[in-house]
């Protein structure tokens, strides 16, 4: 019983794992990344196998049931959240976009400006390929309020993302740069273009990034 107790919590423990992960990728767009399937199913999938697990144990389920299940229950709340930390905190913040569609020509955009301890803005933006095949150019084409982003390079694999370095489908760049004179809880828009091999460019694309002290 105690087994179905501690996997009962650590599943529930899971769930609030997961939707806390899923806002520290970019709280202005909590909603429509926590919406999607994979996320909203494997957070309430946690919570209602917890609560199961609990119920169970309250139930005094015999030990022959209880021991298999009770294993079974606690791979899957070890699984599910090491499966959401690796895409958060090892991988490029992605999560909101883990089983996307999109138009056919779309590359996912996701960004953070965080302020560092001297002062300074650092401003990280990802592009995840989610389009028809390799893309060739990412660059910021306007920003009114971040002037400097235009001169964002995105990196894949140690070089710039360009017709002899193309970003692969399902892969990510990223490109990086320090700011000054920002405001904690401003946001700032960029307005970005791509180039698709054998599609030309396509855009553009506007990503809204919210400073965060």
């Amino acid at each position: 019983m105690k087994l179905l107790l501690v996997v009962g919590v650590l599943l529930l423990g899971g769930s609030l794992f997961v939707a806390v992960s899923v806002y520290a990728v970019n709280p202005p767009d909590f909603q429509s990344n926590f919406q999607s399937p994979i996320t909203a199913g494997s957070t309430f999938g946690l919570a209602a196998l917890g609560v199961l697990s609990i119920v169970l144990a309250a139930a005094n389920t015999p030990r022959s049931y209880a021991r298999p299940l009770g294993v079974a229950l606690l791979i899957i709340g070890v699984l599910v959240p090491s499966f959401f930390a690796y895409e958060i905190y090892v991988a490029p913040p992605i999560i909101g976009c883990l089983d996307c569609t999109g138009p056919e020509y779309l590359v996912i955009l996701s960004g953070s400006i965080t302020q560092e301890q001297s002062g300074s803005w650092n401003l990280t933006v990802w592009a995840k390929n989610d389009a028809s095949g390799p893309v060739t150019m990412i660059s910021v084409t306007n920003s009114s309020t971040l002037p400097q982003s235009t001169a964002l390079v995105f990196d894949y694999n140690g070089a710039a993302v360009s017709s002899s370095n193309p970003l692969p489908l399902g892969d990510t760049a990223f490109a990086n740069m320090q700011l000054q004179n920002l405001t904690a809880g401003n946001t700032y828009a960029m307005t970005l273009s791509t180039s698709v091999q054998g599609n030309g460019e396509f855009g553009p694309q506007t990503l809204v990034v919210t400073a965060q002290a």
